[in-house]
């Protein structure tokens, strides 16, 4: 959630000293909202809290967070640490591994 996010002209939140935004950042929990600052001119931007609505009014628990999203340089990461966890691997060798792995030479 950005202040770009926002519709309308940019000045209806110029004036403001403190913008907060209310998401629900992980599909998987949809019940589960997030409120965090995205706009303050009166300090640091303090953590985003979680929050659940329910019949009995308001319950406060941890922010959620989006998932992450894999991508093939984390999988590369992942696997050379894997692989260098328990000794030195010639170079040779780790690119065959990474290559049998569908990961290029260059990633």
């Amino acid at each position: 959630m950005s202040l770009e996010r926002l519709r309308g002209h940019s000045s209806i939140v110029q004036p403001a000293r403190l913008v907060l935004a209310l998401d629900a950042p992980d599909p998987a929990q949809e019940d589960i909202r997030r409120l965090s600052v995205i706009k303050s001119n009166l300090g640091k931007f303090p953590a985003p809290l979680g929050l659940t609505i329910g019949d009995a009014g308001l319950s406060f628990c941890a922010a959620p967070e989006p998932p992450k999203v894999m991508t093939v340089l984390d999988q590369a990461v992942e696997a050379l640490r894997a692989l260098l966890e328990d000794e030195p691997v010639p170079a040779d060798k780790i690119f065959d591994e990474l290559k049998g792995m569908g990961i290029s030479r260059s990633t």
